[in-house]
């Protein structure tokens, strides 16, 4: 029997996996003068932003870091909706401890695998969601980005806005959920001092409703992503935070392809950090800050 085994064929396929080879060289020789060491698969979109920039959103990053350091809110960091910890591993040495929470099965393995790459110290992480309740759920994801999963029926946020439709989302898992209040009570004696951010793709409100008697006792600093037109319920929640400044950071860019991409050659790409003015919302705010009062923050 004459059979022949071949790492790549001939021809068409040499030439293919040579191009390859070469541009991965490139993009390896860049990835070791980064900062921070993560393990990606290149697929999801956070994954190749931190491929070509050493960090996802590094220029909100910076923003969360400029707010730790005038605040000194640095004693606990919780991050609600870690993924593959690029948050984590940037912000974890400013504060005293921090603890992530991850509930995608897969993910919350290269979540570890990337705290231990960065040696992060006093990170604890948890392999479960956050919400309102207690109970299991399914988190359905697009196999074109790990970044967009969100749990079924309970995410807030619709296919559309992801220019996707719902069965793209074909990938599922089981998870867990566990109510917010009774998991961070916990850690009640450490939130006037800490910083918790949330980003779970459409579950914001039912964190923050039920997290609210413990950020009106402690007042922590919170940070959450919102997109206004998908989660209009969070306009009573900011409007009922009397103790708190609310500022939003994001980029102030044009939706057209050839104007974005000019102004990121001559200009950059920079995120602003503003007062938020719920008469003039973008379609998505990255982040909102919520900052207590008695805080004064230079941007």
């Amino acid at each position: 029997m004459n059979k022949k085994f071949y790492d790549f064929g001939p021809g068409i396929d040499a030439v293919k996996r040579m191009i390859s080879v070469y541009f991965q060289k490139i993009v390896a020789k860049n990835r070791t003068n980064h900062e921070y060491k993560f393990f990606t698969d290149g697929i999801g979109y956070i994954d190749q932003q931190i491929i070509a920039d050493g960090v996802f959103e590094k220029g909100l990053i910076d923003h969360i870091k400029n707010v730790v350091i005038q605040s000194e809110h640095n004693q606990l960091y919780i991050d609600i909706g870690a993924n593959i910890g690029n948050h984590i591993v940037s912000v974890s040495n400013l504060f005293k401890g921090s603890m992530a929470f991850e509930p995608h099965p897969a993910l919350f393995h290269v979540l570890s695998a990337n705290v231990i790459a960065n040696n992060c110290k006093n990170v604890e992480l948890f392999n479960f969601g956050l919400g309102k309740e207690k109970i299991k759920a399914t988190l359905v994801e697009s196999p074109q980005n790990h970044g967009l999963s969100k749990v079924e029926g309970l995410s807030t946020m619709s296919s559309d806005f992801f220019d996707l439709n719902e069965d793209t989302f074909s990938i599922k898992y089981e998870i867990d959920i566990h109510e917010s209040h009774a998991v961070l009570s916990d850690y009640s004696e450490k939130l006037n001092k800490s910083f918790i951010k949330i980003d779970v793709e459409g579950m914001e409100y039912d964190i923050l409703s039920s997290l609210k008697p413990l950020i009106e006792e402690h007042n922590p600093i919170v940070a959450f992503e919102w997109v206004p037109e998908e989660q209009p319920e969070l306009h009573k929640f900011i409007n009922e935070m009397k103790n708190y400044n609310f500022y939003g950071v994001y980029i102030s860019q044009s939706k057209n392809f050839l104007i974005r991409h000019m102004s990121n050659l001559f200009f950059g790409r920079k995120y602003n950090f503003t007062k938020l003015d719920l008469d003039d919302l973008p379609e998505l705010v990255p982040l909102v800050f919520m900052i207590p009062n008695k805080i004064n923050i230079k941007s």
